[in-house]
């Protein structure tokens, strides 16, 4: 990412918008969106530094949590 005439390179507003989505990784030029995707993403691409646990039980139970706050918490919110 650089400037260009005061302005930056990339419309990442655009690309927000684009995507119908918040929050937005944008990696290189590649927009990807959903915050279990983008944790997904950061998993497979950075893997010297894992975020999930090794084991597949913790694995599991954290996947629980992440869908249950998708589907339970934020419907409540609104």
């Amino acid at each position: 990412m650089g400037a260009k005439n005061g302005e930056y390179e990339h419309d990442y507003s655009a690309m927000a918008k684009n995507e119908h989505k918040v929050p937005l990784l944008i990696h290189g030029n590649n927009p990807v969106s959903e915050s279990v995707v983008i944790l997904e993403y950061i998993e497979e691409t950075w893997l010297e530094n894992p975020l999930m646990p090794q084991d597949p039980y913790d694995r599991a139970t954290t996947r629980f949590w992440s869908k249950f706050i998708d589907d339970k918490v934020k419907s409540t919110l609104g």
